[in-house]
């Protein structure tokens, strides 16, 4: 039987129904109008799309963007494809004019020097992305003025560039400056620690770096030249190949740093034996336990500090009913404040009740006020040694304090062989001149753990050196992250950058087993629960 359907109905909408339709259209248009508004104050006919924008960041001095007066409308044209971010954080469509002294610039802003030639040659190459550029630089700029995380200039590079990563991607940095103001360090070192800076701050640890030499600055050029021998993923724009110069080494080191593999990450569970935790609250190392589970950590080490420290007996009663649930999981340290005790033989007591109760070290050493080798913190290193605890010590501008050199430090480590003392914070501060080094060399009671912010950035910086020291020492090296109750919620693609760099630093496996899990089995006397991965 042949089925037969009927013709579709014709439904002539009604003039209310007209109008409903034209105002949603209207509407719609209006929301899409100001989306792009919002994205380009210039009215751009081109619509920016952050799937093919790529920024890079301009920085240094007058070498690189000399500011310039804005020329009138009709004296400039549309760079198609590139685009400049203004202070508000919006892309404007860049413009050009030509002349004597060709620009490029926004309606409010305009520059000259190697910037125009750098985009055109970069927009040329690539004929399928948009170009996005950051300026900041300033006439008279010194390689001082923006290598400090706390300078104006370098937050300004800080913030900036993550905002065109949230709305593109930032392929990398161009630097062209003048000199170095202070005779203790070479221009060298400053750019070493502005690069390795702000690649650690975004999250970027291989971002290529192109600097440009200078005319007349022999000694500087020559600096320039020995960072890429030093720092990977670097290079240099000779003098006089202008813009072109910049995008011809950029392009280079794109091919050879490519940004879209995958991200390493360590491949056998790792111990963390430095995290904070609440863990004197009730169910306060649950969400230490989610954590563990997300980013493959088989064992870790709470310390506590000054607000997650079990203060009351009810407080103890919990943080000890905590580790009791994940025995053999989530281990914890215990800590003596300096005013808190008077005499060795007091601390000693207190000191191995916390043993009794679980404690496997002493920790997070704070030090508040005092300098490092203060007798009332000698005290305390002496009471872990008689003990067995090994002791993780904090470094800063107000915590157990040190001069260059760290001479005090190395009284503690002499006073105290029997003490197995495990560095941290800022002491890592001090690793690229050497100091570091000479005192792993000198004293075998002490040890590092990786953790913190500051510590990817020392040793992504010189990446022969670090790989060079931590073969060296690779049975004293701790890996660590600082993690703590502010970041335990983090999606992996936000989490410590410890777990990423040690897979990018070429050592070999052996080694990073070692740092990710058996240097802590041996520093505090724990059995594999796994067994080692063959090679």
């Amino acid at each position: 039987m042949t089925s037969t359907k009927n013709p579709p109905v014709k439904k002539q909408l009604s003039s209310s129904g007209s109008h409903t339709i034209s105002l949603c259209l209207f509407s719609l248009c209006a929301a899409i109008s100001t989306w792009f508004a919002d994205a380009d104050p210039a009215a751009n006919p081109e619509q920016l799309n952050p799937t093919q924008l790529q920024a890079y960041l301009l920085m240094g001095g007058a070498g690189i963007a000399q500011a310039q007066a804005v020329p009138a409308a009709d004296q400039t044209t549309l760079l198609k494809r590139c685009w400049i971010i203004n202070k508000q954080g919006r892309w404007e469509s860049a413009k050009v004019s030509a002349g004597e002294l060709p620009t490029i610039g926004t309606d409010t802003q305009s520059w000259s020097g190697p910037a125009l030639d750098f985009a055109q040659e970069m927009l040329k190459q690539k004929p399928k992305v948009q170009i996005g550029l950051i300026f900041n630089a300033q006439p008279d700029t010194n390689i001082e003025d923006c290598c400090g995380i706390k300078t104006p200039a370098y937050r300004f590079s800080r913030k900036y560039s993550r905002i065109a990563i949230k709305q593109g991607t930032l392929k990398g940095m161009l630097w062209q400056g003048s000199g170095a103001i202070s005779p203790l360090f070479t221009d060298l070192d400053h750019l070493e620690n502005l690069i390795s800076n702000i690649r650690t701050d975004l999250r970027l640890l291989e971002l290529p770096f192109v600097a440009g030499e200078t005319l007349g600055k022999k000694s500087a050029n020559t600096q320039l030249h020995a960072l890429t021998q030093d720092v990977h993923a670097t290079a240099v724009a000779p003098t006089g190949s202008g813009g072109a110069g910049y995008a011809k080494a950029m392009l280079q080191l794109e091919k050879e740093w490519p940004d879209n593999l995958p991200t390493p990450k360590p491949t056998v569970p790792v111990i963390d034996p430095h995290i904070h935790a609440m863990a004197a609250k009730p169910g306060g190392l649950d969400i230490v336990a989610e954590w563990m589970k997300r980013n493959d950590v088989e064992r870790c080490i709470t310390s506590p500090l000054g607000q997650s420290r079990a203060t009351t007996l009810e407080e103890r009663k919990i943080m000890l009913e905590n580790h009791r649930k994940y025995r053999g999981k989530i281990d914890r340290f215990c800590l003596i404040k300096p005013d808190e005790v008077a005499t060795l033989e007091e601390a000693v007591k207190i000191l191995k009740q916390e043993k009794t109760e679980g404690a496997v070290g002493f920790g997070e050493h704070y030090g508040h006020d005092l300098m490092f080798d203060d007798p009332k913190n000698v005290l305390l290193y002496q009471a872990c040694g008689k003990v067995g605890l090994p002791v993780m010590f904090h470094i800063d501008a107000s915590k157990n304090m040190v001069k260059q050199g760290m001479r005090r430090v190395e009284r503690v480590l002499e006073i105290c062989p029997d003490t197995k003392i495990i560095a941290h914070a800022y002491w890592w501060l001090h690793l690229p001149n050497g100091t570091c080094e000479r005192m792993l060399s000198k004293y075998p009671n002490l040890y590092a753990d990786v953790s913190g912010t500051r510590m990817v950035s020392v040793l992504n910086r010189d990446r022969n050196y670090s790989r060079k020291l931590l073969t060296q020492y690779q049975d004293r090296i701790l890996f660590a992250t600082d993690a703590g109750w502010w970041s335990f919620s983090k999606p992996i693609k936000e989490r410590e950058l410890q777990f990423e760099l040690f897979e990018r630093l070429g050592l070999r496996g052996e080694i990073k087993e070692k740092i990710y899990r058996k240097n802590a089995m041996t520093l505090f006397g724990w059995k594999p629960q796994i067994e080692s991965p063959k090679e």
